[in-house]
This record gives structure tokens, sequence and C-alpha cells, in this order.
């Protein structure tokens, strides 16, 4: 049901979005397209020009659905400037003097992990800070390690890189959580007022997918607070109730981060590169959103109607992936009901 009311937004939302386009940033020329051919529908909406001014009575109009449905925005070019051009398409600002740009990153970084040329303008223009974090659930991700990582992946050459537990953990409240009384984020975690979290989108074989929650959740976490959400433990033993609860954990633990920084965040994922049992998946894009629950469903539902994806779908029904996002809605990190609006 979740996924027939996600879908129905879905549909209603490209409907919604002949009418209503984002902001116009004159700097960029920036044009709308919308009713692309992922839609059940054939016809093709017509693409204003880069002319085209938007009334603030439209404005207005997306607006207010936006209060209602979170709006996921979307490019299919994947550049950098098409990041800061999507970007700059929310509605929304990070709060406060110090922002941080949270990267998701294997361990160690390499030709899996985000493109550093993706990075670049938008970090600068956020005058950001690159956060990092250890990956490795033993925590032997060291902070020495990931500097140079990140130098060696071409990140320091962007902006100054922080690696959040490099001295240690603090603790984050879980406020009326199920497994988990409390997480772990690191250190210097709280030397920053907002976060843009840039994530891969891609399949994962503990999860079925990793994207924002995921991210906000087992990303952020220290190396102890990896532990604490993977040392969940179900009454039976049995692997489904197990699952769930990893996942359920992942869930707490990405709302209380939420909550300790005041939905001071904003959510981009890449979707590209998608490789699984030898079948190579088309590119798909680059999607951003105040919602980080939206954003990944958004990108779950592009998986569903995209060619050659049978082993990522695989990956996510053989975890139970999204339940994820059915736990993370329900105790309220964000909401899986979306409307998708193309941005060229």
């Amino acid at each position: 049901m979740k996924k027939l009311t996600a879908l129905l937004f879905f549909l209603f939302g490209c409907f919604f979005a002949a009418c209503a386009s984002p902001k116009a940033n004159p700097a960029a020329n920036q044009t709308l397209q919308t009713g692309e051919e992922t839609q059940t529908s054939p016809a093709q909406a017509e693409t204003p020009s880069a002319e085209t001014t938007f009334s603030d009575t439209k404005e207005a109009e997306l607006l207010r659905y936006e209060d209602a449905v979170p709006v996921v925005y979307m490019t299919k070019e994947i550049t950098g400037k098409s990041m800061l051009r999507l970007y700059e398409s929310l509605y929304s600002e990070l709060d406060g003097a110090r922002t941080a740009v949270y990267v998701s990153a294997e361990d160690p970084m390499g030709s899996t992990d985000l493109d550093p040329a993706l990075l670049d303008p938008i970090v600068p223009s956020l005058n950001g800070t690159i956060a990092v974090c250890a990956t490795a659930d033993d925590g032997s991700a060291s902070g020495k390690d990931r500097y140079s990582q990140a130098r060696e992946h071409g990140l320091t050459q962007i902006a100054d890189v922080v690696v959040l537990d490099e001295q240690g953990s603090v603790p984050l409240f879980v406020e009326e959580g199920i497994h988990l009384q409390e997480t772990k984020v690191g250190a210097h975690f709280s030397e920053y007022d907002g976060y843009l979290v840039i994530s891969n989108f891609t399949s994962h074989p503990k999860t079925g997918f990793r994207g924002a929650v995921s991210s906000l959740s087992l990303g952020f976490s220290s190396a102890e607070g990896k532990r604490l959400i993977h040392s969940a433990k179900a009454d039976a033993a049995k692997a489904a109730a197990q699952q769930d609860i990893l996942l359920e954990s992942m869930a707490e633990a990405g709302k209380s981060i939420s909550d300790a920084l005041d939905k001071n965040l904003l959510y981009i994922n890449v979707m590209n590169h998608f490789q699984a049992e030898d079948t190579v998946m088309p590119d798909i894009g680059i999607l951003a959103c105040t919602d980080p629950v939206a954003l990944d469903q958004a990108c779950v539902d592009l998986v569903y109607m995209a060619e050659n994806s049978a082993p990522f779908i695989n990956a996510i029904e053989s975890q139970n992936g999204e339940y994820l996002l059915e736990h993370a809605e329900e105790i309220g990190l964000g909401n899986s009901a979306y409307t998708l609006i193309t941005i060229e």
C-alpha cells in the first residue's frame, strides 16, 4: 500500500509539475522540464524557454504544495555545475555561519565514491568544510588514514576536510527509541550549524541500498555509533527479524541526528556508476530534497523503472530495504510521498 501511495503521489506530482516551476535563477538562465519518459503517460510537457520568467503566483503555488508533500528536484546531467543548479533550486538554505558538506565514502576511498569534480563548485559556493567519518564498524579507519585518503581522492584540493570522529565520540539522545537510547557521532559534529549531505545512491549488501537516510545514520555515526546500530538484537533468532531491527535502528539513529540539528540539513543523491552481478545500469542523474525519506524513495522508484536494474532490485528486496524508509516515516524522519520535478 505504501508503494502504491508513493507512486500515486509520484504520478500526481508530475502532473502538478506541468503547472508549477521552481524559482527562477536569472544568473543561470535555468529552465524546467516535466513529463519525463519515466512516467506512465507518453505525453511530453512543453519545456519553457530560458527567457521565461516564472510568476510569483506559480512559485507560491509550489511552495504551498511543498508544505504538504516534499518536492524532489532532479537533473539528468551529472556534473558539478548541474549539482550546483539543483541545489540552488531548493527553497531552503542552511542556517548558521559554519556549514559542512558530508560526503559518503567507502574505506578506502576510491573509484566507487563520488567524483571530486562533482563537489566543485558546490562546496566552495557554500564556503563549506568537507566532512567524512570512520567507515569500518570496528573503528579501524583512523582519522589519519581518512585524511590521507581524502588527499589522495582529491577532496583536499576543493576545501578543508574534517574527519568528524578523529577525536572520539559524543552521545546523542534517541527520543522514544525502540532499540537505541542513544547514538554516537564524532566529537567535531556539533562544531557545524548545518550539513549538506551528498550521497552515492548505490546497492548495499546489508541494507539493500545506500542513500540519504543511510548517510544520516550509519554515515554520520562514529565507529562506536556504528557498533551500537549493528549490535541491536532481535528477541527471536530469525534472520528476517534481525534485519528489520538493523533497519529500525538506522532510522532511529538518523532521526536523532536530524533532531540534534533541528532539521538544518539538505540532501543530494547521485545516481550513477551502477554495477551489480556483471550488469551495468544506465546513469540516472542527481536528485535533491529537503526530506531524506522522500529523496531515497524517489531514487528507489527510479531504480524500479530503470533498464538492467534487476540485480539492484533483487538486492533491495532481499534485504527488505524499503522497510528502512517505512520505519523512518513512522518515527517522523520524513515523508515517503513526494513529487518529482526535473530541471535542465
